[in-house]
């Protein structure tokens, strides 16, 4: 494990969502424990008003593109997590200026798996299982089992993208950088004053 031992709790995150105004309607959520090597999978109704896990500074939450992920701590009533190691931005970091990678190309998960080399899901799947989500339900028992499966290949993409970009990581500035994406969560579920 490449993550500081200071964290004794190493959780990487994904939920599925519709992103409904003001706040985001969770369909399920997957969370994989790197430590103890636990993964649970909860639908909407199972997740509460508390996270099932520790949000205190010795975790670290782990996502890609938590600005996303964090919305839905806070239609839950979630706090925000103390310590947040968000890939998207580290992706960002580590292409911005690379030679061969035009600014304006994509850096979803899918770009960073193909950076790096990692398999996964192709774009057309995933996009299916987007859309499927964001018609909302009801689900049938077949489509939840589907969704709450595609959201944990999510978390397993995230975790072996993690494994492959850490070595690279300098933690204190990686850290800080998480703390970005919860101001941007708050930023854009209160508003930006005028």
């Amino acid at each position: 494990m490449l993550v500081p031992e200071h964290f004794k709790r190493v959780v990487v995150e994904d939920f599925e969502f519709i992103p409904d105004v003001p706040h985001y309607r969770p369909v399920c959520g997957v969370f994989h424990e790197l430590r103890n090597g636990e993964t649970m999978r909860l639908w909407g109704d199972q997740l509460g008003d508390k996270p099932p896990y520790s949000m205190g500074p010795d975790s670290l939450i782990v996502g890609y593109n938590l600005e996303a992920e964090l919305k839905v701590h806070r239609a839950l009533g979630w706090p925000m997590p103390a310590c947040c190691a968000d890939l998207y931005f580290e992706f960002r970091h580590r292409t911005s200026g690379l030679s061969g990678w035009p600014p304006k190309r994509s850096r979803k998960l899918l770009d960073a798996a193909a950076f790096y080399g990692l398999p996964c899901i192709d774009a057309v799947e995933k996009q299916e299982m987007r859309d499927r989500i964001l018609k909302g339900p009801p689900y049938s028992k077949e489509e939840r089992q589907a969704i709450i499966s595609y959201c944990d290949s999510d978390v397993r993409l995230e975790c072996r993208l993690l494994q492959v970009m850490a070595p690279d990581f300098r933690w204190p500035y990686v850290v800080y950088r998480g703390r970005y994406a919860a101001a941007l969560a708050l930023t854009d579920l209160i508003g930006t004053p005028a």
